[in-house]
């Protein structure tokens, strides 16, 4: 049995600054203390291991797999619910054999498979951080399985058939940038765990390394070196660039998790790390590639709604052409989402949206405007659309099956009208008015443009996702929130003026 790490852990969990293990030497108990915290950040340590953020490392955050839910366990060191009494030896049995101090088997949610090419010297770093941190005395739940995988005792039969334990060896027909970069994403980073594919059993497929998987009902796209790879149309640079920042000239952007992970892992690492991971992704050796079933046919009728739809919700702010603003909304063209072999994150972005988050303004929810045939319906036109090959026709199902996983990102105002989170109260009085007189219709380009005009005259410094945020979610919370008509009307107005105020920013 293979159960996968929750998508916290990273859609692409390329997360470590140790080198490859040739190159790792011992560092002084200081520099290993301070070593040991940098790389449990970058591994998204706290992604299994902490429930409250008050009590980090204390374990009890739900882990849900097909087979049930396990809990994270507590990692400090308290001497009675934590590992205080612990030794380096327990630490990195568990660690990299998958062996708890009192003998128990781990369920592979903990990512061992990975983990067992850790070198000695991050094994060490992260035991000699874990001693240091503040004890929690907190105990592990325990984990709710189904017969027979409740049985722990059994695990050792799947670790006998699908554990292969062993250190990342160099492989010396290759630079010792790609070395780095190898070991950085097969090791401590268990990018497998979420982006490869898995058989019955839930262990890794041979041969098929990264080739994309669907995770927490998320995809986890393809990101090895196959001719299908989302990363194929880009650059190594323009790779460093997204695991930075979450986005890169090609006007792609990090959704979900996968922003998750850049926010609190891949934007923390040096770039030679960063690089060195491009390096290894950009010029790894495929020993299979990928095979993708022709996208089942999408009806006259089908695509006439779901292009419809676009133009109606999505493009005002994406663009007829589906390329999107730059620094204000991502392209669709290309797209993992919308070119991958599932199309479960853009179900997802279309039922819960997301919040403003860095270059990128809000994106609305349609979970309660739309049914779960107009869902498909626009979900397979971005999938089909202006050159995109997304593989497999979307069923309403589908869409009724995501909606029971879909957060909405704003519960303060009725769940559809996902208002921006920026404090708009902030705004002065004069630009409140402006947008309380734009009432419920969304007037003229040209006003939008004089509002966004004084707006930049009395915050010079704001750039222009702030601009949209903030005029947009003034206009949410201040106007639609209360306004009369049904939810469907009035979140049409919110984004037909957000598309308008997204506009005259990329003018002005």
């Amino acid at each position: 049995m293979r159960v996968r790490m929750i998508p916290l852990a990273a859609m692409l969990s390329l997360l470590s600054l140790s080198p490859s293990a040739r190159a790792a030497t011992k560092a002084a108990p200081d520099d290993s203390v301070k070593r040991g915290e940098y790389l449990s950040q970058v591994a998204h340590c706290t992604a299994c291991h902490t429930n409250d953020p008050s009590r980090p490392f204390a374990g009890n955050y739900p882990i849900k797999s097909p087979f049930g839910t396990m809990y994270g366990a507590n990692i400090t060191p308290d001497r009675e619910t934590g590992i205080g009494t612990w030794t380096e030896k327990d630490f990195e049995g568990a660690m990299r054999r998958g062996v708890r101090k009192d003998g128990a088997y781990l369920y592979p949610a903990m990512p061992y498979l990975e983990f067992t090419k850790i070198s000695d010297a991050d094994i060490h770093a992260l035991y000699a951080y874990f001693r240091t941190v503040k004890p929690v005395q907190e105990k592990t739940k325990d984990a709710d399985m189904k017969f027979p995988f409740d049985v722990r005792l059994g695990i050792a039969g799947w670790q006998a058939v699908y554990f292969k334990q062993g250190r990342y060896v160099d492989d010396e027909s290759q630079s010792p940038q790609w070395n780095r970069g190898a070991y950085l994403v097969q090791g401590l980073g268990h990018c497998d765990a979420c982006h490869t594919p898995t058989n019955l059993a839930m262990a890794p497929k041979t041969g098929k390394a990264l080739q994309g998987n669907v995770v927490d009902h998320w995809f986890a796209p393809d990101i090895s070196g196959d001719q299908y790879s989302g990363i194929a149309k880009w650059s190594e640079p323009e790779l460093v660039q997204y695991l930075k920042t979450g986005h890169n000239k090609q006007n792609d952007a990090a959704v979900g998790p996968m922003a998750q992970t850049i926010d609190l892992g891949l934007s923390h690492l040096d770039q030679s790390d960063l690089q060195a991971i491009a390096s290894y992704l950009k010029n790894q050796h495929v020993t299979e590639q990928a095979t993708r079933k022709p996208p089942r046919p999408v009806s006259v009728a089908e695509k006439t709604s779901g292009k419809q739809i676009f133009s109606d919700n999505c493009a005002s702010c994406h663009g007829d052409d589906g390329k999107g603003v730059n620094g204000i909304a991502p392209t669709l063209v290309g797209a993992a989402s919308t070119s991958g072999a599932q199309p479960q994150t853009a179900i997802r972005a279309v039922l819960q949206g997301f919040a403003p988050h860095d270059r990128w303004g809000v994106m609305p929810s349609f979970a309660q405007v739309f049914g779960p045939g107009e869902v498909s319906d626009v979900v397979n036109y971005v999938r089909t659309a202006w050159g995109n090959n997304g593989g497999g026709r979307v069923d309403p199902s589908l869409v009724t099956s995501l909606a029971r996983y879909s957060d909405l990102a704003d519960s303060q105002v009725e769940s559809a009208l996902i208002c921006p989170s920026t404090a708009t109260t902030r705004l002065d009085a004069a630009t409140i008015a402006q947008i309380k007189a734009f009432g419920t219709d969304p007037k003229t380009p040209a006003a939008t443009q004089q509002l966004v005009r004084d707006y930049r005259s009395r915050y010079p410094k704001a750039d222009s996702t702030n601009i949209v945020t903030a005029i947009s979610g003034a206009y949410c919370r201040n106007v639609m929130s209360a306004a009369k008509g049904t939810l469907a009307e009035r979140q049409q107005r919110y984004v037909q003026f957000m598309g308008n105020v997204s506009q005259a920013v990329a003018a002005n």
